[in-house]
């Protein structure tokens, strides 16, 4: 499924939803969202996903 048809389904449950181009973008979108909010920002996924959002942090 692409990310764009996943948001579309995504969205029927009434909540906001953003397609980010790869990792990184979506980790500076989450982390600046965040900032916004006093929140957090969590990411979830397959091994894979986990090491490129370490890769935005200089963890790998």
């Amino acid at each position: 499924m692409s990310a764009e048809d996943l948001a579309k389904l995504l969205q029927t449950f009434g909540k906001p939803v953003t397609v980010c181009r790869d990792a990184q973008e979506g980790v500076a979108r989450a982390r600046e969202r965040a900032k916004e909010l006093g929140g957090m920002a969590c990411s979830v996924g397959s091994l894979y996903a986990v090491g490129e959002i370490r890769a935005c942090f200089g963890l790998n």
